[in-house]
């Protein structure tokens, strides 16, 4: 799934290239008229600024202005990828990722068996993870990928993890463990995409760790995080997913209730059950996510209505006494489903309360 763009926009549009591929540049559904002898001379200057850029943002300034490679730049691309330059052979593989024109996917397979560059060998696997034959590419050259992991620039990072999901490849656990802590945003979402193909694993007492203590500075996709810790039966994981909606955003918190709406885990009961039972952002959201529980649920949430219609302001304070009840409007509306009719309104809060006190008694 595509990443939002960061507030300057410049990581993803270096990141672009390599994970958007054709979707952004173009692919053999995007028809083209072959290029001229001058037309192609024109590109290849554009093409290489590109090929020489040493920043994130040269390189997308330099990519924007070309526009999408062209089958005719194929052939030069394969050959620059493999170029003594360092800079050079792992920009022109960006680029010959980016497109299925020409034979960029053969040149692609070329380089996998051939490079001898972690960078180049990741890249290119990376390009080739949605072919037939993608999961023998990404783990055609074990010892590459190992080495590519160890790497400190991001592009190469995410496309080690997509290439090692892509695999299965063994260890793989020991760094994705690592990158999770990574200090950059995308590394970390990548790490979290690896682990939600391959699998939790032994990572489990991480990622609570993640949720529980909140590193300071560091940001998650949560929904993939919640949904990976949801098969476990440790009852501990409700306080790490607690702790983790403190001074939570509202999507965050949305995050959170779609990821626990289907679960039927005992601790994420307690869980959901503390969360109705306290004021706060998440209240009522959690209130309604247990009421799809059915019958099973029913008399704490009667005693939660109860309680919280008990403690509506007195008519001397109308206005205080209007905002609660209108808040309380959930309560009212689940009263209304059990007493087989539309909500209590705001102005039925004693029958609503005299009927959540008789089907509690009559439970």
């Amino acid at each position: 799934m595509q990443k939002p763009l960061s507030p300057s926009g410049t990581r993803l549009l270096w990141l672009a290239p390599l994970f958007l591929g054709t979707t952004l540049l173009g692919g053999p559904g995007c028809k083209e008229k072959p290029m001229d002898r001058r037309e192609l001379q024109a590109a290849q200057e554009l093409l290489g600024r590109v090929l020489s850029a040493t920043s994130q943002s040269e390189f997308a300034e330099s990519l924007r202005i070309h526009g999408p490679v062209h089958a005719e730049e194929v052939p030069l691309l394969a050959e620059k990828a493999q170029s003594a330059e360092q800079t050079v052979r792992r920009n022109a593989t960006r680029l010959l990722q980016t497109t299925t024109k020409g034979d960029a996917p053969d040149a692609l397979r070329k380089l996998v068996k051939q490079t001898a560059d972690p960078a180049v060998f990741v890249i290119a696997a990376a390009g080739l993870v949605g072919e037939s034959d993608g999961p023998a590419q990404c783990g055609a050259r074990p010892e590459l990928l190992a080495a590519a992991l160890k790497e400190s620039e991001p592009v190469i990072l995410i496309a080690a993890l997509k290439v090692g999901a892509c695999a299965k490849v063994k260890g793989l656990h020991d760094a994705i463990g690592k990158l999770l802590l990574n200090p950059d945003r995308e590394v970390r979402y990548a790490a979290v995409d690896a682990l939600e193909q391959v699998g939790i694993g032994p990572l489990e007492p991480l990622l609570k760790t993640i949720l529980r203590d909140r590193p300071q500075g560091l940001t998650y996709p949560f929904i993939s995080l919640y949904r990976l810790l949801l098969d476990s039966d440790d009852p501990e994981l409700a306080v790490a997913f607690k702790n983790s909606l403190v001074g939570a955003d509202i999507s965050q918190s949305t995050a959170f209730l779609n990821a626990v709406a289907s679960s039927r885990k005992p601790w994420v009961r307690q869980l959901l059950l503390d969360l109705a039972s306290t004021e706060g952002l998440d209240r009522w959201p959690a209130f309604v996510t247990l009421a799809a529980w059915g019958p099973a649920t029913e008399p704490e949430l009667l005693k939660i209505c109860i309680a919280a219609l008990e403690k509506i302001p007195p008519a001397s304070e109308q206005l205080k006494r209007r905002r609660y009840v209108v808040d309380l409007e959930e309560c009212r509306k689940y009263l209304g489903r059990l007493a087989g009719r539309d909500r209590y309104s705001t102005e039925e809060t004693d029958a609503a309360l005299a009927f959540a006190r008789q089907r509690l008694a009559g439970r």
